[in-house]
């Protein structure tokens, strides 16, 4: 594993947990001091540095023009939702945006019955995806790069992904649209989400319903990751509502560590960002995961666990770590 990411993922610390409602939340720290300075979207986009929209007038369903105007890069993080134009998108992978740049990003679509504009740029949504998509979205993007090609997600199961959360969900929604889902679930959502205190501190959280570790997002500035808190809370507490684990046994602060060590175990490969910095790729028997690192600082990293139904790139020798470290994956 890369040294700096290795040093990342040793270094996070696990807070006390909080339960509600069959929901753990471990918030995370770090003793490690940001090196470099970066916005969240949410933050570029109310203050107007940066502006999101469609490649052209046509438009093109995996990718979006990101210009960014200011002094300052910008995090966009993988599975974070923007909304309108011709339809809403999903991010394919955590990018790094830099200061006083125009790129174009991949992204999946998460809207499947609507190429219609209703608006010239894309606005912050209510959601990042939940881990379902977001596992779904890394194993086809690594898949895709291992290929020779490029950050792209498998369009159909992203989409499928969808059809299965609005079941799960009982929404019904016109246009196919994820956002319509966490609309219509919001004060079930937001009932969880106020009880869990946030810490000025925190830099990420780890969640499990259910009996078993869901996954976790770790981002190296408090500051930003304050930002993304609410998201992130609402984003984990959705898998545990459509998968009915509001209920299970209790998860340890040992299970929640052997999950954190486990990642040591992951294979990884590694490629130039679709912004700036490295993008490494993890896979395992149980678990996918991705970082973005710029010089050495871990400005991202997530992990996810998958559940033993689902497909994965299996290794032996991962499963073997993992089973003695003692998470369970469904």
């Amino acid at each position: 594993m890369n040294s700096s990411v290795a040093r990342c993922l040793a270094d996070i610390e696990l807070g006390e947990p909080q339960e509600a409602m069959g929901v753990t939340v471990f918030p995370l720290f770090t003793p490690t001091e940001p090196g470099m300075s970066y916005l969240a979207l949410k933050t570029a986009l109310k203050t107007g540095t940066i502006a999101v929209s469609e490649v052209s007038a046509a438009g093109v369903v995996g990718n979006i023009r990101v210009r960014n105007t200011g002094d300052i890069p910008v995090l966009l993080l993988d599975g974070e939702e923007i909304s309108g134009a011709k339809q809403n998108r999903v991010l394919n992978t955590a990018i790094l945006v830099d200061a006083h740049t125009d790129i174009i990003i991949p992204v999946s679509c998460t809207e499947q019955g609507r190429w219609t504009d209703v608006s010239s740029n894309f606005q912050e949504s209510l959601s990042v995806a939940p881990p379902r998509l977001r596992r779904t979205t890394q194993r086809t993007v690594t898949t895709s790069l291992g290929e020779g090609q490029s950050f792209r997600a498998d369009q159909g199961e992203v989409w499928e992904e969808v059809r299965r959360m609005a079941a799960d969900a009982g929404v019904h929604s016109e246009t196919g649209a994820m956002r319509d889902i966490f609309q219509t679930r919001m004060p079930d959502l937001d009932a969880i989400l106020q009880r869990f205190s946030f810490h000025p501190s925190q830099c990420g959280l780890m969640v499990a319903a259910g009996g078993d570790i869901l996954g976790f997002d770790f981002v190296s500035r408090p500051d930003v990751y304050a930002v993304l808190h609410t998201k992130l809370v609402r984003s984990y507490a959705m898998d545990a509502l459509l998968g009915n684990r509001k209920s299970g046994r209790r998860v340890s602060q040992e299970t929640a560590k052997g999950f954190l060590h486990a990642t040591n175990s992951a294979q990884e490969t590694s490629y130039k960002s679709a912004g700036v910095g490295c993008d490494y790729r993890y896979t395992g028997a149980h678990m996918v995961g991705s970082a973005i690192a710029l010089d050495t600082e871990v400005v991202h990293t997530a992990f996810f666990a998958v559940p033993n139904d689902e497909p994965s790139a299996s290794h032996d020798h991962l499963r073997s770590h993992v089973s003695r470290r003692g998470f369970r994956n469904g």
